[in-house]
């Protein structure tokens, strides 16, 4: 390849990778803030454990639980705070934002 082939390629790729990498790290830290909130402003229930898979790549858990004032409960999939094991059926505590209920995490055990 010339230089004027390698000019065009840094000048096409590299600003596209940073740009790549600065979406993927303002996803991350939304998905964080939005944790922090849950646990700081969220109302505290008792979730059971409905499915549980842990892959390659990483965990999921999937829990259930009945919101204050809601009829049905509500089925939720994540990834489990680091370190967890869950079995089906297991309780476990979580909250919860009381104006949209599906946005739940689970409590990390202290200690």
């Amino acid at each position: 390849m010339s230089w004027h082939g390698w000019l065009t390629f840094s000048v096409v790729a590299l600003p596209l990778a940073g740009f790549l990498l600065w979406v993927s790290g303002q996803y991350l830290r939304a998905r964080h803030e939005e944790t922090e909130t849950v646990l700081r402003k969220g109302l505290p229930a008792e979730a059971e454990i409905t499915a549980y898979a842990s892959n390659l790549r990483g965990a999921t858990v999937q829990y259930r639980f009945l919101a204050k004032g809601w009829e049905n409960p509500i089925a939720v999939t994540q990834r489990p705070p680091q370190g967890s094991k869950f079995a089906i059926g297991d309780k476990v505590e979580i909250r919860y934002l009381p104006a949209h209920p599906h946005i739940a995490v689970i409590v990390p055990e202290s200690g």
